[in-house]
């Protein structure tokens, strides 16, 4: 006969619903354990008491009125196109909504886009999610990525082209190795394998989005549209060196020939969004609970020679704490 599944019991000061007088248990499910529902939010279904709490949350134990339900639409939430599986206790691998904006609740003027063509919109939005399948043209192989300030007379930062693409290598075959690891790893069950697989194909994802600027097409001269598309699809705000306010990154062949011009976030933007999938990676390894700590170590080092080959791109960030900080490698 199976043994009854305890109900989980928090301390009072962890703000889980599970400590909210609005959720209450309902049954044990065979993956999540006990799960229960909302007493004004039904539509959430069921969810483990382990779910963080929303702004609705009255903790037991202490007088409080029961909110209002809010009657106004809300935003909708898009989730991941793979399979999302929270379990009793874990915090789930992928975020469930897309970042929002920090300017989220201004008025977006949708005559931004007027005079532009279906091409020129789609070609912005593919450039700024990273999704447009780039031939990288041979043209570019020898030359060099400028990254130049508005002042003409500070100095700027120069990365050879194919330095770039070998840490883009690297990085790539550090991340194998990683996902070998988590394959191999006979503690993990498939469906954690799956979800740190997950994770790592969001880094593979990122840096593929470098290759955007490498494309043989000239820019479409729209930074304000351009704008909204690379907040919109997630890019956190991050303080740029102030020698670097109003510059921009220029691609340079080396026989000569035209060179590209894109504005300096269109660099950043790419950098920041490598940054922060590998910190929710990192993270992710960091708390899993079936991972024992010389496996965690193992496979956060990777992590961290990851780093390592991005720490030319730490001359963009003003404050520490954007940076990366890791092990440099032989790259």
């Amino acid at each position: 006969m199976t043994e009854p599944v305890a109900l989980p019991v928090f301390a009072p000061h962890e703000r889980v619903c599970g400590n909210c007088k609005l959720w209450r248990a309902h049954s044990v499910h065979e993956v999540k354990g006990w799960v229960g529902q909302c007493r004004i939010q039904e539509s959430r279904g069921m969810f483990p008491p382990t779910a963080p709490v929303c702004d609705a949350y009255a903790p037991r134990g202490e007088a409080s009125a029961l909110p209002v339900v809010e009657t106004e639409a809300k935003a909708r939430r898009l989730k991941p196109i793979g399979p999302e599986v929270r379990r009793q206790g874990v915090v789930p691998a992928v975020a469930t909504e897309v970042v929002r904006s920090t300017r989220g609740d201004e008025t977006v003027d949708l005559q931004l886009g007027a005079g532009m063509t279906r091409n020129e919109l789609m070609d912005l939005f593919l450039e700024a999610s990273g999704l447009a399948e780039v031939a990288l043209a041979p043209k570019w192989e020898g030359g060099v990525l400028q990254i130049l300030p508005k002042e003409q007379s500070l100095q700027g930062k120069d990365i050879k082209v194919d330095d770039l693409f070998h840490k883009v290598v690297m990085i790539r075959d550090r991340l194998r190795v990683l996902e070998q690891k988590v394959n191999a790893n006979a503690s993990l069950s498939d469906v954690q394998k799956v979800e740190l697989q997950q994770l790592i194909t969001r880094v593979y994802a990122a840096l593929t989005g470098l290759n955007v600027l490498f494309r043989d097409v000239d820019p479409v001269k729209r930074d304000d549209v351009r704008a909204i598309f690379q907040e919109a699809l997630g890019a956190h705000d991050v303080s740029l060196a102030p020698k670097w306010e109003g510059g921009h990154v220029q691609v340079v062949p080396k026989e000569g020939g035209q060179a590209r011009e894109w504005p300096i976030g269109a660099l950043l933007d790419r950098v920041v969004v490598i940054r922060d999938r590998f910190r929710i990676l990192e993270r992710r390894i960091a708390a899993h609970p079936k991972l024992e700590h010389g496996e965690k170590t193992d496979m956060q080092s990777y992590v961290t020679r990851c780093y390592g080959s991005l720490t030319t791109f730490n001359v963009l960030f003003r404050d520490k704490a954007d940076q990366f900080i890791g092990q440099r490698g032989d790259d």
